[in-house]
């Protein structure tokens, strides 16, 4: 079920979620249910996307490499999730960022996820 932060995350890249939000509570499902169920064709899909900048796209990567990060360090310390995160969300987010910059050139079964 964590995928479909990953999955959420791909729609905000592609323009369907207007807000990435913070990585503190799981995302929409209801929602990304919906918006495949709506569009019934990969043509609609596509139509319907508007991929966002590099740039964008980037400061997301390096936010959420940042917030993987504190999670990771907080979990070796044994220290509660700094600002509520939700370290499953955090994970798939930066999994799913890392996949569409081809980070190391892994395939997505393969993606890891290093801080």
């Amino acid at each position: 079920s964590w995928r479909y932060e990953a999955f959420w995350t791909l729609l905000w890249v592609l323009g369907w979620v207007d807000e990435f939000g913070r990585p503190d509570k799981q995302c929409d499902v209801e929602r990304t249910v919906k918006i495949l169920w709506e569009c019934k064709t990969p043509d609609c899909f596509i139509k319907g996307s508007t991929m966002r900048t590099v740039s964008i796209i980037l400061d997301a990567l390096d936010l959420i490499y940042r917030y993987d990060w504190a999670c990771v360090e907080a979990r070796l310390k044994e220290m509660p999730m700094p600002g509520n995160l939700e370290i499953g969300v955090v994970y798939e987010r930066h999994y799913a960022l890392n996949w569409l910059v081809h980070y190391l050139d892994e395939e997505w079964d393969e993606i890891t996820c290093d801080t």
